[in-house]
């Protein structure tokens, strides 16, 4: 593997953290209108809602993410990455 097709990988990785990192940060601004949408929303709705939007699934599953963190107690690994201790 080439050193620079490394380095486009680690771009990569580094951007999509920054980007999850950026949408934890600010997502308590969309908290209430996505619990609107899942409480009223129909079967089938979320599937059509995560596939015509990107966004809608990746804000979606980041809040699966930190349901099951804290169900957990387990803050460790919220963006996928480890915190230096």
């Amino acid at each position: 593997m080439g050193l620079l097709h490394l380095k486009g990988r680690v771009s990569l990785r580094t951007k999509r953290l920054l980007m999850a990192e950026q949408l934890l940060l600010n997502m308590h601004k969309y908290m209430h209108d996505f619990k609107r949408i899942l409480d009223t929303a129909a079967p089938g709705d979320l599937d059509m809602l995560c596939e015509q939007y990107p966004h809608f699934y990746r804000f979606a599953k980041l809040m699966e993410q930190l349901a099951a963190a804290i169900a957990a107690g387990n803050f460790d690994d919220i963006l996928g990455k480890r915190q230096s201790r």
